[in-house]
């Protein structure tokens, strides 16, 4: 197998071939916000006033040398440009282009079998064909304008284009940042078992996330799943589920989904954290990026509300979690304190229902802190619905600052602590404030959840990947003790 996808995946210059004002020059105005060097090349033009380019005919035309190539040109070209690649030397080319295999037809399949000859023995390696390539966000290299530039610690790998987009913007709303992502598409060079080891050792990563559709050789794949799972986080979003979207994969990027009773089956064995939509990928992403491991299932409970302290206990249930009771030391100081601000209408055994004292910051602060230190409790979910918050938050501007402080302050204290902790923010009653609170706290590294059905989901995942990681290490251990034991003599 090829190296040098550290070098590739960093480059310092970058051209794009076959920029066009037919596209409003839509991937170059992207790569200038790149904090290296850019080039244009299109061998119908000169320059581009516009933009400020000189434009090169062909890349071997650059009097510099050039470590990444964009390029958007028909697909009877592509081989005359990767060509030119090669003898200039190029690390890395994304080939966003489609009309290759993904075709099923036999002169897209023959074009693509051509770029697979062409780079067979130099070092120049090829994302694609049909895909976005490379957004590391460090350096400034992405294929959008609109994609956000501040880089955090999760990667991510998809076959497709546009759900990587999905993922970087949605991701980003909610706090997630990512190291690189990689759009693969067909694959006929760097593909997804090469990219999960290569994140696997990538020291700016500490989750992995892949999207895939399918697969054209599946040997050694299982392997490489344990191998970044022992590791890392590692989760997947499998396409092609159903029949339907198994035909789909066939037509979008030419790969064999594969029985989904078998891939899932696969996932288990290996440590992979199965995720099924968009949503849930992030959650659990989310989930592992902001917080320290779970290595329990008791949660401390905090709502403002009778019945939601009923439902979520129903919920976390379900997903394998109990809401045991708390030390006696522990409700006694919640009981003071949540009594002296409110003394009606209160819970306070786990869950706990603060009822109306949530308004008062230092409740916030001691139950959210008691229940830190109660070592009956593995993890602590505080449920926010912003309807009750918005009356007093639009009152007082205190209370907006001594609340959020508060929350912060505690949360991240239990964080730091090793004891998990979010917040549950239903939209609710008011969407501006929910965006406000949101973004406030996942600045923070304050995991933020829509509801708790999604938060159960994205809890339980997480705990799932720590409790594989625990039977694997008991399993190591007491392979290691028969090991070391000394033989029984036969008589």
């Amino acid at each position: 197998m090829k190296s040098g996808l550290d070098d590739a995946f960093n480059p310092e210059t970058v051209a794009d071939v076959g920029a066009s004002s037919k596209r409003g020059y839509f991937f170059l105005r992207s790569f200038l916000r790149f904090k290296g060097r850019v080039y244009a090349v299109n061998p119908g033009r000169s320059e581009i006033p516009e933009l400020g380019l000189k434009v090169y005919p062909r890349v071997t035309d650059i009097p510099d040398k050039v470590d990444f190539v964009f390029v958007e040109t028909p697909a009877h070209t592509v081989p005359g440009i990767i060509e030119d690649c090669v003898k200039k030397g190029v690390k890395l080319v994304a080939i966003f282009t489609a009309g290759f295999s993904e075709t099923g037809r036999k002169e897209g399949i023959e074009l693509e079998e051509k770029i697979k000859e062409i780079i067979r023995g130099s070092k120049t390696r090829v994302l694609g064909p049909n895909c976005l390539g490379l957004y590391n966000p460090r350096i400034g290299l992405a294929w959008r304008a609109n994609l956000p530039l501040d880089a955090g610690d999760v990667a991510f790998i998809s076959q497709s284009g546009g759900l990587a987009n999905l993922v970087i913007l949605y991701g980003h709303t909610r706090g997630l940042r990512f190291s690189k992502v990689v759009s693969f598409g067909n694959a006929c060079d760097i593909g997804l078992e090469e990219l999960l080891l290569y994140f696997k050792d990538d020291p700016e990563t500490r989750v992995v996330a892949a999207y895939i559709e399918g697969i054209k050789d599946a040997k050694g794949l299982a392997e490489t799943f344990l191998e970044v799972s022992l590791k890392k986080p590692l989760i997947v979003w499998k396409g092609g589920r159903s029949e339907d979207g198994a035909r789909a994969c066939a037509s979008h990027t030419g790969s064999l989904a594969g029985s989904h009773r078998i891939w899932s089956a696969v996932f288990r064995q290996t440590g992979v954290v199965e995720v099924k939509t968009l949503e849930e990928l992030v959650d659990t992403a989310l989930t592992f990026s902001f917080l320290p491991p779970i290595r329990g299932n008791s949660v401390g409970s905090i709502s403002i509300s009778g019945g939601a302290s009923v439902t979520i206990s129903d919920l976390l249930s379900e997903a394998g979690f109990r809401v045991p009771p708390l030390r006696e030391e522990t409700i006694r100081l919640i009981d003071e304190e949540v009594r002296r601000v409110y003394p009606e209408g209160i819970s306070v055994i786990n869950p706990v229902d603060v009822s109306a004292a949530y308004y008062n910051p230092g409740v916030v602060s001691t139950v959210i802190d008691v229940m830190t230190g109660d070592p009956n409790i593995d993890l602590i979910i505080f449920d926010l619905p912003v309807m009750y918050l918005a009356y007093s938050w639009r009152q007082s501007d205190a209370f907006r600052g001594e609340f959020m402080e508060a929350l912060i302050k505690s949360g991240k204290n239990a964080i730091e602590k090793g004891k998990p902790f979010v917040v549950v923010l239903s939209p609710v009653g008011d969407e501006a404030l929910w965006v406000r609170l949101r973004d406030t706290l996942v600045k923070e590294k304050i995991p933020v959840y829509p509801d708790m059905r999604r938060t159960c989901d994205a809890l339980r995942n997480a705990k799932s990947y720590y409790e594989f990681l625990e039977k694997r290490r008991k399993a190591e251990s007491h392979l290691a003790d028969e090991l070391e034991a000394p033989l029984l003599k036969v008589t």
